[in-house]
């Protein structure tokens, strides 16, 4: 495998950056553009590939090396992981379940290298200065340049945050906070007024300036802005007391407020947990584990007493993130957002009383609402169903929604989604929708990855009842095998779900609208599986079918069109050339302005009604009417 700072001759099929829309779901357009990366490509096997210079010495092989002694030298995987993180900032080994547990806790801010690490380390090594200066001999004293005790530890201890920060990654984070330490030392040292607030901003200066799309970044604004609260905390108190109880419970309680709206924006949950678990963690971490991991970069035996700690400390966060209210999930609308910001200030600032409750007042049904304790204005009527189709590239999902239940049909799971640790567009989908609990999942057809799907959606969602394709030997509960035909209604909706095959075939299932139109599921049929259905007389009739397998005519058994009769076609695919659309158009014998892809466009929303026909949407950051192919721009139905 190449390594850090090593150059090789490759061959490679370079393809465009994928547009993935889904509700709720993360903006990769501008992931890519935050980190500079304009394409992506993939390594084709062929003898010409090889290296051509062996890594160099640098700064990136040698985050590489601590990275691997950590990795040789600490048994535990998961520690090994954090300790790399808190070292050298390199989080890419560690696990989906451990920063599910951060994120639960409101502890993620102490998992990457933060300007509270880089800002300790400074102040050891400039006391370290300060000691050796004092402990000194004369002699030495004498050798060295004349510029006095203090000027030698600002010196000291800035050229050691940077280099902590350089040895991080030199994130937004520790800029920051190696532009603030080095801003005061000159302030301090040239005897001038030190405002916090001034310091500040000549930080968001230089950090703009190296960087000028860091506010595409959400630790951007959650450091500047943990960071001013703290300042005004100090303002208006005349200067918080280190150590004092109080002081550190309104400390955290106004940083936690302060940055819930940002969190809420950028994350769609806030950590109710964290308000508690921050006032050990952050000494636990910040004054006991960060040193013994930067001591072990000497001494490999501090790595051994850090992980012994990670092993107390760990089962009780876990426990603290399996909380019932650890961390409210949520998707907040842009007026919500407005909301929260603009009372903001009644918490945060001496405001009378009733003030406050005023706020609260107002801030109750957008609580109520949030919390599902009032219906949704957007769920469908009695005897009406929703549809989303997710944009998932090679994978498939599907949401059907009646007034008062809900069905998942898979998990959007794939091996290309598995291979490159892909976050599954189901889980926030599901939040975005405001679903917290699946009246049924509906795996069609099973193998591990769907499997690893399943677990994500169990865990995130309450199931009641779930049905599985294929075989699964020793399926966990409720994972059902699908059998030969099961009916039933939710709000005036008819479902249909059976197994395509007698022997361990995939499911398939249709929705009828009484009243109105169809929609049939059969996305993982094949050719064999689809005679089988026409053989046993399967009811297939329906105005909108999602094509199997992507779309392949390779999957159609004689006949099969035939009886379904589908006037709109929907596709589920990392993506769709002119020339397939056309193929699928012809095989299904639609037009090709009937035939609708995830591909590149997003994800698709289909709205059942009786006596009406299906209504089509496309999601781009929000639902709106898809035009047919080939229509002009601002074309609105």
């Amino acid at each position: 495998m190449p390594r850090v700072g090593e150059r090789w001759w490759l061959l490679l099929r370079v393809d465009a950056l994928p547009v993935v829309r889904n509700p709720g779901g993360f903006d990769v357009s501008r992931a890519a553009l935050r980190s500079d990366i304009d394409g992506r490509a993939t390594v084709v096997t062929v003898g010409s590939n090889r290296r051509i210079y062996a890594a160099g010495r640098g700064l990136d092989p040698l985050r590489e090396r601590i990275e691997g002694a950590i990795r040789d030298t600490v048994e535990d995987r998961d520690a090994a992981a954090l300790f790399a993180g808190l070292a050298v900032g390199a989080t890419g080994t560690m696990t989906r379940e451990q920063w599910q547990v951060f994120a639960a806790t409101g502890t993620t801010h102490l998992v990457a290298i933060s300007g509270m690490h880089v800002t300790l380390f400074a102040w050891l090594a400039a006391g370290a200065a300060r000691r050796l200066w004092s402990l000194g001999a004369a002699r030495a004293r004498r050798r060295a340049p004349p510029i006095g005790r203090e000027p030698f530890a600002a010196v000291i201890g800035t050229t050691a945050a940077l280099g902590y920060a350089l040895l991080a990654g030199f994130g937004i984070p520790t800029q920051r906070t190696v532009v603030m330490l080095a801003v005061w030392w000159l302030m301090r040292l040239g005897g001038r007024e030190r405002s916090g607030f001034e310091v500040l901003g000549w930080a968001l200066l230089a950090v703009l300036a190296l960087d000028p799309l860091a506010p595409l970044s959400s630790g951007f604004w959650l450091s500047f802005g943990a960071m001013a609260v703290l300042l005004a905390g100090d303002l208006e108190k005349g200067g918080v007391t280190p150590g004092a109880v109080r002081a550190l419970l309104v400390t955290q309680w106004r940083v936690g407020i302060a940055l819930a709206p940002l969190t809420l924006a950028w994350f769609g949950s806030v950590s109710l947990a964290g308000f508690v678990v921050n006032l050990f963690a952050i000494p636990v971490i910040s004054f006991l584990l960060v040193p013994l991991v930067l001591a072990g970069m000497a001494l490999p035996i501090a790595w051994r007493a850090a992980e012994w700690l990670h092993a107390l400390g760990w089962p009780l966060l876990q426990a603290s993130a399996d909380w019932p209210w650890a961390m409210l999930d949520l998707d907040p609308d842009p007026w919500s957002i407005v909301l929260l910001a603009g009372l903001l200030p009644l918490w945060l600032l001496p405001v009378p009383l009733r003030w406050r409750l005023a706020g609260l007042g107002a801030l109750l049904p957008w609580a109520m609402s949030a919390a599902g304790w009032l219906p949704r204005s957007d769920l469908p009527t009695k005897g009406a169903a929703q549809v989303i189709l997710f944009d998932a590239g090679d994978g498939f999902a599907l949401l059907v929604r009646t007034r008062h239940h809900a069905l998942l049909v898979d998990t959007a799971a794939s091996q290309a989604a598995r291979a490159a640790a892909a976050q599954s567009p189901v889980v926030a989908g599901l939040r975005a929708s405001g679903v917290r609990r699946l009246d049924m999942l509906v795996l069609s057809l099973a193998h591990g990855v769907r499997a690893a799907g399943a677990a994500q959606v169990l865990a995130a969602v309450e199931v009641r009842a779930a049905r599985v394709g294929g075989g699964w030997p020793g399926a966990p509960s409720p994972l059902l095998p699908c059998g030969a035909v099961e009916r039933w209604s939710w709000d005036d909706v008819d479902f249909e779900l059976r197994q395509a095959a007698p022997q361990e075939g995939s499911c398939v299932l249709r929705i009828a609208i009484r009243g109105g139109p169809a929609l049939l599921i059969a996305e993982r049929v094949d050719a064999e599986e689809g005679a089988a259905l026409l053989a046993a007389g399967a009811a297939l009739a329906a105005e909108v079918v999602v094509a199997p397998r992507r779309g392949s005519p390779a999957a159609i058994a004689p006949g099969f069109t035939q009886s379904v009769g589908a006037g709109w076609v929907l596709v589920a695919a990392r993506e769709i050339t002119p020339a397939k659309r056309a193929l699928v158009a012809q095989t299904w014998r639609v037009p090709e302005a009937r035939v609708h892809a995830t591909a590149g466009r997003g994800a698709l929303a289909l709205q059942l009604q009786p006596g009406l026909p299906p209504r089509l949407l496309r999601y781009a950051g929000g639902w709106m009417a898809e035009p047919p192919p080939g229509s002009p721009l601002g074309y609105h139905p």
